[in-house]
């Protein structure tokens, strides 16, 4: 009812807390958070197959930053893929850490993605899933200015910056 009301946002942040788990529509709740709990509504479709992902409206009717602090896995990834491909006005994107998952090959195999907007980037990089190869791989951001890459481990950008560097004049590598 919130998202319909707002209809010009432009900008969403979402945050979870760290102390509850992510829930979506096909898991249990677990009984020690006492009900609580992180919902993927926002990105993921919910029980019924009318019910869009919240942020579908949204990003097709322009808005501009999109901040999602949640653990990143190769489900969401694929939820957001497909989300972002309506994010025609999109100019910076934030994402959350990637966390293993068994099933990121499957990533490969989708089409690419234009976010011809987006000029800036915040995310996570190194780990041993495939999210960041699919970054490389998949998402066209021909204006893409600012970067900020939060490494989760030793990691090699090298092929990152190749793929994405071209256009790029602020570039922070943490730590």
């Amino acid at each position: 009812f919130i998202f319909c009301q707002c209809t010009v946002l432009s900008k969403i942040s979402y945050r979870p807390h760290d102390n509850f788990p992510i829930v979506g529509p096909y898991e249990t709740l677990d009984p020690q958070f006492g009900g609580w709990f992180n919902p993927t509504w926002l990105y993921q479709q919910s029980f019924s197959i009318q019910a869009m992902p919240l942020l579908t409206n949204p990003l097709a009717s322009g808005l501009r930053v999109l901040d999602l602090a949640m653990p990143l896995d190769c489900t969401t990834v694929r939820c957001l893929h497909e989300l972002l491909s309506s994010a025609g006005q999109l100019q910076s994107l934030t994402l959350g850490p990637s966390r293993g998952c068994s099933a990121c090959h499957t990533l490969t195999t989708t089409s690419p993605l234009k976010l011809p907007y987006l000029r800036e980037l915040q995310l996570y990089y190194g780990s041993e899933t495939d999210i960041d190869s699919h970054i490389r791989s998949c998402w066209q951001m021909p204006v893409l200015s600012r970067l900020t890459i939060m490494l989760r481990e030793w990691a090699s950008v090298d092929s990152l910056i190749k793929t994405v560097g071209h256009g790029l004049t602020y570039l922070h590598l943490y730590p």
